[in-house]
């Protein structure tokens, strides 16, 4: 929960850090072009390992703001960032059948092993072709680390070729690499988009520090709904009615407290007359705007709105 100022000043820092300037965006795409050897003109539609740490080390990048340069580059249509894509691990055989045949013959330690990859999986010899250890370990009644093992040792001796699982972002470039003149960020919606952030940012610090609308009201508002009720169960429904005084009497009653003091301080037992058969519950309004910093009393006596 924001409690200070302090809380504030970091939300609004937290603005910035979603939307670095254009100038430093324009940066990071070229930065990107740079790490990955990609020339001006080339890497359309090709498809890149990226290490974000590695990148932001490398540059001298914020991580929170290179994060989210990235992402802009997405929305606008150059770049597909793909964070934690799983590839699954992939075989491939690089001998033909009689050669393989012959191999089993001489090695029938591996025969078995191979009729389970050959029996799981078509396509083996002319591409690559994705497996899943775990399954190949129970067709083949193996424990998964001797699964491993066994596709390790046939890789080495040229039979098969073996790329491991790895979960690693990915970075794909839609079009060519442009250079700085040519690379255009849309102003209007990179405006749209931080305005958006900033009116949810503004809804947070509304939340929290009006201490005086009922909590479901101003969601509801926040939302588009007009004159939402009061939910009478949240912390500022509760608060009036500790005070014995209903949600919709209290803010009237404040309503017209405040209303009376913006005119001029007045005296409180003259403010406090003004209520007739209400005068109990003004007086416990007042108490609880001035235990809230909303009015004060001045030195000569008077009530007054806190300015």
């Amino acid at each position: 929960m924001l409690t200070n100022d302090a809380d504030r000043v970091q939300l609004n820092k937290e603005l910035n850090l979603h939307f670095p300037d254009l100038a430093y965006i324009k940066q990071v795409y070229q930065a990107l072009g740079n790490f990955l050897k990609i020339p001006v003109g080339g890497g359309k539609l090709i498809t890149y390992d990226f290490s974000l740490a590695e990148f932001c080390s490398a540059f001298k990048f914020h991580v929170v703001m290179a994060y989210n340069s990235l992402k802009i580059l997405e929305k606008e249509n150059y770049i597909v960032f793909s964070e934690d894509v799983n590839n699954p691990s992939r075989i491939h055989f690089t001998v033909g059948r009689d050669d393989l045949y012959k191999f089993q013959v001489a090695n029938a330690a591996f025969d078995i092993f191979v009729k389970v990859l050959l029996r799981s999986y078509s396509g083996v010899f002319t591409d690559y072709t994705a497996i899943d250890e775990k399954i190949i370990a129970a067709r083949a009644k193996l424990p998964p680390d001797q699964v491993y093992q066994y596709l390790t040792k046939l890789a080495s001796l040229k039979i098969i070729k073996y790329i491991p699982r790895k979960s690693t972002p990915l970075i794909t470039f839609l079009e060519e690499r442009l250079d700085d003149k040519n690379l255009y960020i849309s102003p209007e919606n990179y405006r749209f988009r931080k305005e958006m952030l900033d009116r949810r940012i503004n809804a947070v610090i509304q939340y929290v520090s009006d201490k005086e609308t009922c909590r479901s009201r101003l969601l509801l508002r926040y939302f588009g709904q007009q004159n939402p009720p009061v939910c009478g169960i949240c912390d500022v429904c509760t608060q009036t009615h500790n005070l014995g005084i209903r949600h919709h009497e209290f803010q009237k009653l404040e309503e017209e407290i405040l209303t009376k003091l913006k005119k001029s301080p007045v005296l409180p037992d003259m403010l406090i007359s003004q209520f007739g058969s209400a005068k109990e519950k003004a007086i416990q309004v007042v108490q609880w705007l001035s235990d809230n910093g909303k009015i004060q009393t001045l030195p000569n006596g008077l009530l007054s709105i806190v300015s």
